[in-house]
């Protein structure tokens, strides 16, 4: 009965949502163009709007010359006096209904706010999302799905505004109906311990084993659970025989009993993982879910290591579809086929500009709209939303590998300069920056890369003095990044990132790096080191120059 309302469901989405979706991509620029009149009309007499003269924008181009393409600082004055007072539209004209929290580039995270407009558009993106992944594996939702978010709620704005993540809400509201299909209840994602949550999702998983389906933003997040599977056997084998998770008794949450209360497992299931954990082998998905169809999850960037690794414990005819470029600030496309993985940018919500990679990194701003892309190319995304960010610089580089009639069709390659992203940290070099300042190091020459293998950043520097604690360096390295970055700090509480670990490099390292540099174009007079980088991209390997 379930699945065939699921199927009615995507009927409906189908005729109601992709079909206009897709008609629409034949005039893609002038659909931009309303939706960019529409956000300047709308917003002209909030604060921000009236200190950028949104009243006397007539067209992109004035919108373009008037408004400098910005950063999250620049909203954040705005953001916050209407986060402590509604009543003030500061930078929306529109009544916050959450915050999206995401890592800043200081030890404050960002606010983002959340409006009933733009939460409209999130859930047809969404409902998008899920469709086309039902047309593309219709097997994957037969059975059970394992959805992975975030709290909905971590704490409240001054003015009574709940700060969380939109994962959170959409996972809280759904339908009786979908919440059947799905595996965890919400309230396992507010548990506060890191592994103790990792456990009780392994647990509810092992209770059913028709699963077809796991989503989630990050593939290292699904292998999480399959470590505290192989790491807990006995004590997970002793809680589902009790019908008690043991260790939940600690946690001070009002969900104990409820969270208990789930607990359900056939003697048959029970009978099978007894004989699957009496073995010395590793346990893979393969072993657990011999139906599962689907891994729904970033594939694009560092990810496509951590989801190659995971992919080879799966059955054979496991595929895995790209969640889309989606971000706490805007969820910028919908995947429309697993081939390329590429998707349509949600150009009916957010008004989207491009600059060539190119040109941007040489200090060039020729602005593009969606429908002056280049198939191949490369391009910066600045984004402007119905929820009150204007000309938004992402730092996330995009490849068009598609078109669908007048609409490029996008893949996400990764972040730009100054941010790494291993595991959904997005640690940046303001942070690392402060915290090299706070430790007074004296050194000539730093550069930390990100090692997607290892999952792992590793700092190389060069100092000035023989005698450098390297472990107590480490400890105080990570304890400082933690504090400034709270996604890292989950990372690593998880231990889906590891400590980040430190070497000394040999004297004249700088040097050698520096002439590398200039023999491959850079200017002398110009050049300045890569604070931060992922090890794949660097142009050498610097564990060849360590003491």
């Amino acid at each position: 009965m379930i699945n065939r309302l699921f199927i009615l469901k995507m009927f409906i989405t189908k005729i109601t949502k992709a079909r206009v979706f897709i008609n629409k991509t034949k005039s893609c620029d002038e659909v931009q163009l309303k939706l960019l009149r529409k956000i300047i009309n709308h917003n002209a007499e909030t604060k921000f709007g009236k200190d950028n003269n949104f009243a006397e924008i007539k067209n992109y181009e004035e919108y373009a010359s008037k408004l400098p393409i910005r950063e999250y600082d620049d909203f954040k004055p705005y953001i916050l006096e209407q986060a402590e007072n509604q009543d003030t539209r500061a930078i929306v004209n529109d009544k916050i209904l959450f915050f999206n929290k995401t890592s800043g580039t200081t030890s404050e995270p960002k606010l983002i706010p959340v409006t009933k407009t733009s939460l409209k558009g999130l859930q047809k993106s969404q409902s998008l999302m899920i469709y086309y992944q039902y047309l593309n594996q219709k097997n994957a939702f037969v059975g059970k799905a394992v959805g992975i978010a975030s709290p909905a709620e971590e704490e409240i704005s001054k003015d009574g505004i709940p700060i969380g993540a939109a994962s959170g809400h959409f996972y809280k509201s759904v339908s009786k109906m979908v919440r059947k299909k799905y595996v965890l209840p919400y309230e396992v994602f507010e548990i506060e311990d890191y592994e103790l949550k990792y456990f009780i999702i392994g647990l509810f998983c092992l209770m059913n084993k028709n699963i077809s389906y796991f989503a989630t933003a990050n593939p290292t997040t699904i292998l999480k659970i399959i470590e505290t599977i192989n790491s807990n056997k006995k004590q997970l084998l002793k809680d589902l025989n009790s019908g008690i998770i043991q260790h939940l008794k600690k946690e001070k949450s009002n969900h104990v009993d409820l969270i208990n209360g789930f607990i359900k497992i056939d003697e048959t299931r029970l009978s099978e993982l007894k004989a699957l954990f009496n073995q010395d082998e590793k346990i893979e998905f393969k072993d657990l879910w011999p139906d599962l169809k689907l891994v729904g999850t970033w594939t694009g960037g560092s990810c496509g290591i951590a989801l190659k690794a995971l992919i080879a414990t799966m059955p054979n005819d496991v595929t895995s579809m790209d969640l889309g470029f989606v971000a706490s600030e805007v969820r910028g496309t919908v995947v429309i086929n697993e081939s390329t993985q590429g998707g349509i940018p949600t150009y009916q919500d957010n008004f989207f500009e491009f600059i060539e990679k190119e040109d941007f990194e040489k200090g060039e701003r020729h602005f593009l709209m969606l429908h002056e892309l280049e198939l191949g190319k490369e391009y910066y995304v600045v984004v402007t939303t119905q929820a009150g960010l204007y000309r938004y610089h992402m730092n996330d580089i995009m490849k068009v590998v598609d078109f669908k009639n007048k609409c490029p069709v996008l893949c996400f390659i990764q972040k730009g300069k100054g941010v790494c992203n291993i595991t959904g940290e997005k640690l940046y070099e303001g942070q690392l920056l402060h915290a090299i300042a706070e430790l007074n190091l004296n050194t000539c020459f730093v550069q930390v890369v990100g090692d997607e293998q290892k999952v792992q950043y590793e700092m190389y520097a060069e100092f000035e003095e023989e005698n450098v604690n390297i472990q107590d360096l480490q400890s105080k390295l990570d304890k400082l990044l933690c504090e400034q970055n709270n996604e890292y700090m989950e990372k690593r509480k998880s231990n889906r990132l590891k400590p980040i670990q430190v070497s000394i490099l040999k004297e004249g390292t700088y040097e050698i790096v520096k002439r590398r540099a200039v023999e491959k174009g850079q200017r002398e007079g110009q050049y300045k080191p890569v604070l931060l980088q992922l090890k794949s991209e660097a142009m050498l390997d610097l564990s060849n120059y360590v003491k």
